[in-house]
């Protein structure tokens, strides 16, 4: 059997462009990176050879279009600011942060914050916050014995019900459901975000 990777193709999308390429981490590509990682490749060399046809083939399905190619230039220093903003929003998940505050305590106009965080993190402020918090409630329903409630407050939500109604359209189950089941998703990889 014969597995065809356009590598010319590639190598005029990924590389032979004018600007570049910045690809939002995709679940499959960061399956196989994953994997990679927690093999030794000198004793699994065709396992590794497989996972990288395994990548060359996603990237040959990534849809390349003007949008992907195109990114705004952000200079450094409103990078550093949405970087605190970032980390202020993460860090403080259990209060109500509005981007009007953020604006006025790191002097960035609104729209500025809004484009230059969706740039810099791929979502738009409240998706990627609202995204987080499932995650985080994830990682503390799997490894912590507390309750709902406390972890709905932990991750900023006023009611347990209003946490599980969010929880359930992104997860498909409820927080309870999720506990019992012992159902230990591959977190880590729904989001592409990091617990610290």
């Amino acid at each position: 059997m014969k597995i065809k990777v356009y590598l010319k193709e590639l190598k005029s999308i990924l590389v032979n462009n004018d600007m570049g390429i910045i690809l939002k981490p995709i679940k499959e590509m960061i399956h196989i990176f994953d994997e990679l990682y927690y093999i030794n490749p000198d004793k699994n060399k065709l396992y590794v050879q497989l996972k990288v046809l395994e990548l060359l083939l996603v990237f040959t399905t990534i849809p390349i279009n003007n949008k992907n190619k195109q990114k705004r230039y952000i200079e450094k220093e409103q990078v550093d600011k949405i970087k605190k903003i970032h980390d202020e929003l993460i860090s403080n998940l259990d209060k109500k942060i509005t981007i009007e505050m953020l604006s006025k305590k790191y002097n960035i106009g609104k729209t500025n914050l809004k484009i230059y965080f969706k740039e810099i993190y791929g979502e738009p402020v409240y998706t990627f916050l609202k995204d987080y918090k499932i995650h985080r409630a994830l990682h503390l329903l799997e490894e912590t014995d507390k309750n709902i409630n406390e972890i709905a407050g932990i991750v900023g939500y006023d009611n347990s019900s209003k946490f599980a109604k969010v929880f359930k359209e992104k997860m498909g189950c409820s927080p309870t459901e999720y506990r019992k089941q012992k159902v230990h998703l591959e977190h880590q990889r729904l989001f592409g975000v990091e617990i610290k």
